[in-house]
């Protein structure tokens, strides 16, 4: 899964820079990868802030997929990955507990 993540952090990053991202990719390592991968960083399942990162993984997953161009067209995991991050971040109320990361994961969902 890691290396899924990361080539799909390359293509949204690397191969794509022209396109507009609601979080740099210094951002998307330290704040939101790190939180998954670095088994030295914790925090509480039970925070907003950890689904709103959730999502935001979950939308660079899913952009990913949808344009690497090593995967069919359309192809289900990019919607999968898609619902997955609207799950995550909607499972905290981010009208009553808003994050800096919610409004990235709420960009990111915008065509």
């Amino acid at each position: 899964m890691q290396l899924f993540t990361s080539k799909c952090r390359f293509v949204t990053y690397v191969l794509y820079p022209d396109r507009y991202h609601p979080i740099s990719a210094e951002s998307f390592d330290t704040e939101v990868y790190s939180q998954f991968y670095d088994p030295n960083v914790s925090s509480p399942l039970d925070e907003p802030i950890f689904c709103h990162r959730l999502s935001v993984m979950f939308m660079v997953l899913a952009i990913g997929s949808l344009m690497n161009t090593n995967m069919p067209a359309y192809n289900v995991d990019a919607e999968v990955y898609h619902q997955l991050a609207r799950a995550a971040l909607f499972h905290h109320s981010f009208i009553d507990d808003p994050t800096i990361t919610a409004v990235q994961a709420l960009v990111s969902h915008s065509p």
